[in-house]
């Protein structure tokens, strides 16, 4: 009898402890970002903002991909902060299945002219960023 009174007992207990997990909402979705911390040298942040406004931003409209945000940073090591919503998460990081940012660049060459003058503008901007540091972040539900 005792055994029988334990086992109801436990189970009542279960069931109660277990309502408030079966009643709580679904968890959101998180939103993951990609951080990009950059230095120019000198001259370098004019140059690396107009190719931004005139190729790669209108670029990115175009394809429905989320506008990046920049940061001009006031304090600290860096001069911007350039923040990037990743709409698919970490995935994003699967280049086997990057046909959106394929896609991105043959956009930015059309706007270019030619894949030698979009290759060539990557090495002008690549060679005006002293140092750059990437990491990703995301929010909590």
């Amino acid at each position: 009898m005792f055994k029988k009174i334990a086992i109801a007992c436990a189970a009542a207990s279960m069931a109660i402890t277990a309502a408030p997990i079966i009643a709580q909402d679904a968890e959101e979705a998180r939103t993951t970002y990609r951080l990009e911390y950059i230095n120019f040298a000198p001259g370098g942040a004019e140059k690396w903002n107009e190719a931004m406004t005139t190729y790669v931003n209108p670029a990115r409209a175009e394809l429905g991909m989320p506008a990046q945000e920049v940061h001009w940073l006031m304090a600290g090591d860096w001069e911007i902060l350039i923040v990037t919503e990743m709409p698919r998460g970490m995935a994003m990081l699967d280049r086997h299945q990057a046909g959106q940012f394929a896609n991105l660049e043959k956009n930015i060459v059309g706007r270019i002219g030619s894949e030698e003058k979009a290759k060539a503008m990557r090495e002008e901007i690549d060679g005006m960023i002293t140092s750059r540091m990437v990491t990703y972040s995301h929010t909590h539900p």
